[in-house]
């Protein structure tokens, strides 16, 4: 099902029955939530999804990491602050998957 501007969605479910939502949108990690629907009718469960931006980002068909660019200071070649804590996660993510090879 494809949600709403909002992400609302609404949909009958059978009683007495268990489910998985899956939330999914480009560029962000997955979420989902488990339950199982009660004999009582008309109630309305309100789930809370939430999705993350992905490591990663497909560009031009190529895997990348998802990191907000690196910008210098004019004239000087030190990593700014803001540009310490996007190195920092390609750092992490370097450490964490081994088999990463740049290009």
């Amino acid at each position: 099902m494809i949600t709403d501007k909002y992400a609302s969605f609404s949909f009958k479910i059978d009683c007495e029955t268990a489910y998985k939502i899956v939330g999914t949108k480009e560029n962000f990690d997955q979420d989902s939530e488990e339950f199982k629907s009660s004999n009582e009718k008309g109630l309305e469960l309100i789930l809370g999804l939430t999705l993350a931006p992905s490591e990663f980002v497909k560009i031009r068909g190529q895997l990348m990491v998802n990191i907000k660019p690196i910008y210098f200071d004019l004239d000087k070649s030190e990593i700014r602050n803001d540009a310490a804590i996007e190195l920092e996660k390609v750092v992490k993510i370097m450490q964490n998957i081994q088999s990463l090879r740049l290009i």
